[in-house]
Order: C-alpha cells, then structure tokens, then sequence
C-alpha cells in the first residue's frame, strides 16, 4: 500500500507592530512571532516560522478540528497580554496592524 501525503490549509490572522527599526508579526492563535527588516520581511518570516510549528506531528496530534476565530481587539488582547507578561507593566504597548497569511502543511503520511 501506498502512503498518501495530505496537505492542510489554514489562514491564519496575524499582528504587525513596529519595534525599533524591525518589524514584528505574531500569529496570537498559536503564539508564534517573527521579525523582520520590513513589514514584508516580517509576514514571511511569521509564515515560515508558523509552517515549522505546525508542520511538527506532536503539534498536529494536538490541534481541534476547528481553529478559535478572534476578533481583532481579542488578538490585540492577547498580544498585549503577552507584551506585558514578558515586557513588563512599564513597556509601552504597540499599536498594531492586523493581516491574515494562508499555511500550507504537510500532514503526516498514512496507508492507503
């Protein structure tokens, strides 16, 4: 029997602020950030980094069959929620720009 490959496609929402002379973009579902040099850089940097992570078969085994779906202040929410827990209450918040990117992932082999 043949194994067959499945690929599983998501979009997913992402966050861009502006730190310093970088970019940041964060995927708040799965709590997954990038960097980049420009916003560009930044959006395919979380893409990539958003592909590894789930492209991980632990990660995968783990997943519900539907995603949450946030609403843009709910994602800003926990952005911030996380900005503060690793930043501290002193960090000024950052006003953020809201995105979406499309993740295509390779789903572990099964028998046919």
């Amino acid at each position: 029997m043949e194994a067959l490959k499945m690929v599983k496609e998501y979009t997913l929402p992402i966050l861009i602020h502006k730190e310093d002379d970088e970019y940041i973009a964060e995927c708040p579902v799965f709590y997954v950030a990038s960097q980049g040099n420009t916003m560009d850089d930044a959006i395919e940097n979380v893409k990539e980094a958003l592909e590894l992570y789930l492209g991980d078969e632990d990660i995968q085994r783990e997943m519900p069959e539907e995603l949450p779906k946030y609403s843009f202040e709910e994602m800003v929410r926990r952005a911030r929620e996380l900005c503060l827990e690793y930043g501290g209450a002193e960090e000024k918040l950052p006003s953020y720009t809201c995105s979406k990117v499309n993740i295509c992932v390779k789903l572990p082999s099964t028998s046919n």
